[in-house]
């Protein structure tokens, strides 16, 4: 009987050993794209001259935002797919060191790459391709939706992932240099008063920024926008020259991202339509609405404390700042969709639940399996995108 036992425990060890091995090595965490366009990237780092970088103090330094396009390429034979996340050790530290994740769950993600290839001929079946403009959560990165993004440039979207610095894990620069953002204790405030406007002129690093730091963020977008257009005209890549119509705009964001895409949308009239998801909208925004076509995809409030029994976070505060902001900006948005989806957690937006074997067991992920759940959001947004630009 004992020898039985331990040729059970044995067998169980070994196959938590393959299957460990299998997640940490298989190159790919996504399933192919279901659109007919194959995937290309390229980055690029976006410098505002008109705005001095706040959050650096042994210097003075104009704002720079690396940003990488996603976009419908030509079908080849080339194998040079993008890795999931560009240094990917560099950011995974970050993100363990900011969110106290043990670091060796992230480990994996340097051996991922995703289904895009760098650098491939944009596709020649449309003369141009309506572009979204994606913003990822606090301490994120612009690639933790990739499971979004491909699907949307499969389905022919130039999709555009901005790293606001400061408000991702941790901004990369072609010079090698990073920022990495602040702890919770010190950028929490900011951003809440940001949300409810009590101290819209900030300092910080002995410099002042008006509107607060989320209208700072929003500034990013638009300065991103700007340089799209140059892009469309002068490419020095020479892969997106007149394939960009910036006519049919939009955004969209996820936690923090949701926040920036309302402040930026609420002052820039080019951006067309915004996809929203689980933010906390600032209360001008909430009470005025927006003038473009906006969707917002949240949960019910017994999800949100599911969540907070079994993972913390999800105050009762937290909940109903969310839903009434969200709820109170659809009521106040000529054309808007309000979407909520139960049995899932606030990482189930992004891709973070593939990073982790076992997420729902661990209580990192919702009951609806992931796979199910990015279906479902995939779903959303692609009818609402193809609805309104």
């Amino acid at each position: 009987m004992k020898k039985k036992k331990m040729y059970i425990l044995i067998t169980i060890l070994l196959l938590l050993l393959v299957g460990g091995g299998y997640y940490i090595f298989r190159p790919v965490l996504f399933a192919k794209p279901t659109g007919k366009y194959a995937i290309g990237t390229v980055t690029y780092c976006v410098t505002d001259p008109d705005r001095e970088e706040i959050f650096i103090t042994d210097k003075h330094q104009a704002r720079q935002i690396p940003i990488q396009v996603w976009y419908p390429a030509e079908n080849t034979s080339q194998a040079n797919y993008a890795p999931y996340i560009p240094e990917a050790i560099k950011v995974s530290e970050a993100i363990s060191e900011l969110l106290h994740i043990p670091k060796a769950l992230l480990y994996p993600l340097q051996f991922k790459h995703s289904n895009a290839l760098v650098k491939a001929p944009v596709n020649k079946e449309k003369v141009q391709y309506p572009i979204l403009l994606y913003l990822t959560g606090l301490y994120g990165h612009r690639c933790i939706s990739t499971f979004q993004i491909q699907e949307l440039v499969s389905q022919g979207y130039i999709v555009v992932g901005i790293d606001c610095p400061m408000a991702v894990a941790l901004a990369t620069f072609p010079d090698g240099s990073t920022l990495k953002s602040l702890s919770r204790t010190l950028i929490d405030p900011m951003l809440n008063e940001s949300l409810t406007e009590e101290n819209p002129l900030l300092n910080y690093n002995g410099k002042t920024f008006e509107g607060g730091l989320i209208a700072y963020f929003a500034k990013d977008v638009s300065r991103v926008i700007d340089f799209l257009t140059m892009l469309n005209t002068n490419d020095p890549n020479n892969l997106l020259y007149n394939k960009l119509n910036l006519d049919k705009l939009g955004a969209f964001g996820v936690s923090l991202g949701g926040i920036i895409v309302s402040e930026a949308s609420w002052k820039d009239p080019r951006i067309k339509a915004n996809l929203i998801m689980e933010s906390r909208i600032p209360q001008k925004i909430a009470q005025t609405g927006l003038r473009v076509p906006t969707m917002v995809i949240t949960r019910p409030a017994e999800a949100m404390r599911t969540e907070r029994e079994r993972s913390g976070g999800w105050t009762e505060s937290d909940i109903q700042e969310h839903l009434s902001t969200m709820e109170n900006l659809c009521k106040n948005t000529a054309e808007s969709e309000f979407v909520q989806i139960p049995n899932i957690f606030h990482v189930d937006f992004t891709d973070a639940p593939l990073w982790i074997p076992f997420a729902h067991t661990l209580g990192f992920s919702g009951k609806t399996p992931i796979e199910e759940t990015h279906r479902k959001l995939n779903e959303l947004t692609l009818n609402f995108f193809a609805k309104h630009l």
